[in-house]
């Protein structure tokens, strides 16, 4: 990276440095103004915004709406809503010995942070954090993702309009450009991404002893039993494959099913891709493409290895690799040493693999690493039950995928090697907010407890066993 570029990346930190300091972020009318200014940004430059994340990866309309704009929407108005009570302190119980106190807990911001965007969802994944930092009253450098340029010009020229340029900043560009921010000293680093590319800014973070949120990824399974709803299951397995063609950090990665509910679940996902794609087949106009070449050829790589290893296409199968292209598709009978099972797929594949009962599956999904999100389809209570308490995940999903990642009052995150940390809603003001004890004793000495103080005498020693 150019010199002037790393003297311009320390001016801005700089400044926002000093914004901080100077107590402006820390009202709730500033920080409420901020957030007024998130959402009619949205809808005033919706349009815009929809047509850069469409173009990108040649996303559906629909999807960007639902994806992008909806969601970012949803978090600013819940934002908006609950900030009052947020900011609040906390007051919480003492015990009887520190009488008479008051204590509660203080939220307040931790300075200047940086936020790392994600190109699956480059609104989304920049915006989200970005409510929650602003909400709980931080300065803000937002890195958007080099792999989206369309969406990240987009960001920086309509933020830059609506938020506090002393208070915020958006600084585009490659991995040099990532590599020199890390190397700047921040309060808080939020991550999207891959396991891979979060190792090297844990690690950097470390140095100095900066906090971090990251957001992973991993193999998320998804267990179906006899007593599922095989037509429910079927399209909403076949959604998250649908859905920017599975490039979803929560998709539902591979699927374990019982012997017995595999032929009702095969039947039932032919229907459901029939009634999503009345021609018979995806086009490429109906679903999202891959970001790149290099992700479509390691994909291929999975879809055209050996159908005996890799299991049978039960749908889909096409693709067009100029266009980076593949249809949603499901195999069956994939074996566990699959290429498909060695790594997060992030595409619109999934593979089904048969297991004996709920107890194989749990040793399936345990004998891995912790899982982003687990998906079970089951009308069985004790089944979900037992689910739900033995798999260590960020989040179990009982009938559906994907879906909790829309509710602003779930922590959204993961556990182990899937992620670290939580946002969304309060979570996420909690998540950039330092969560400050304040404790205030009287001053009077007639109330103090001689008890604690020296010197050590027998009857001091009754007392307190009698106090604790």
């Amino acid at each position: 990276m150019a010199e002037n570029g790393m003297c311009s990346m320390d001016e801005t930190v700089n400044k926002l440095r000093g914004t901080f300091k100077s107590q402006k972020t820390r009202p709730y009318e500033w920080r409420k103004a901020q957030l007024q200014a998130v959402l009619r940004m949205i809808r005033e430059n919706e349009e815009e915004f929809k047509a850069s994340a469409a173009t990108e990866m040649s996303k559906p309309l629909l999807e960007v709406k639902m994806t992008e704009i909806s969601t970012v929407e949803k978090s600013v108005k819940h934002a908006l809503t609950n900030l009052k009570s947020w900011m609040k302190p906390s007051p919480v119980r003492t015990e009887i010995i520190h009488f008479p106190t008051t204590a509660r807990i203080i939220n307040e911001p931790l300075g200047v942070v940086l936020v790392f965007g994600a190109w699956n969802f480059p609104l989304n994944l920049c915006l989200v954090p970005l409510v929650n930092a602003l909400a709980a009253g931080n300065c803000v450098v937002v890195k958007p993702s080099e792999l989206a340029p369309k969406a990240s010009a987009t960001l920086k020229k309509v933020l830059d309009k609506y938020l506090d340029p002393e208070a915020f900043a958006v600084i585009e560009g490659g991995a040099d450009v990532a590599e020199e921010l890390l190397k700047r000293k921040f309060d808080h680093i939020f991550f999207t991404g891959s396991e891979r590319v979060g190792r090297i800014v844990y690690e950097a973070a470390a140095k100095q002893l900066t906090p971090v949120t990251l957001e992973l990824g991993g193999k998320s399974p998804a267990f179906v039993d006899e007593s599922a709803n095989f037509e429910t299951t079927a399209r909403r397995l076949l959604f998250g494959k649908h859905i920017n063609s599975g490039q979803i950090c929560i998709a539902a990665d591979y699927a374990l099913v019982t012997k017995g509910a595999m032929q009702p679940l095969r039947a039932a996902l032919l229907d459901a891709y029939h009634q999503f794609y009345p021609k018979g087949e995806a086009s490429k106009n109906e679903t999202t493409h891959l970001v790149h070449q290099r992700h479509t050829d390691r994909l291929l790589a999975m879809l055209n290895e050996d159908e005996k290893v890799r299991g049978d296409i039960v749908i889909g199968g096409q693709y067009d690799r100029d266009c980076n292209w593949i249809a949603p598709t499901v195999f069956y009978n994939t074996k566990p040493e699959a290429r498909i099972m060695q790594e997060e797929i992030f595409g619109p594949l999934l593979p089904v693999l048969p297991v004996e009962d709920l107890d194989d599956a749990l040793q399936f999904i345990s004998d891995r690493p912790h899982p982003l999100a687990a998906y079970i389809f089951s009308t069985n209570r004790k089944t979900v039950e037992t689910f739900s308490s033995r798999v260590s995940t960020g989040a179990v999903v009982v009938n559906h995928v994907i879906l909790h990642y829309s509710i602003e009052t779930l922590p959204f995150g993961g556990v182990g090697s899937s992620g670290i940390g939580r946002y969304h809603g309060k979570s996420g003001f909690e998540t950039f907010s330092n969560r400050k004890a304040f404790l205030h004793k009287s001053a009077a000495s007639v109330l103090d407890l001689d008890i604690i103080y020296p010197p050590v005498t027998e009857r001091k020693v009754k007392m307190l066993d009698l106090l604790l």
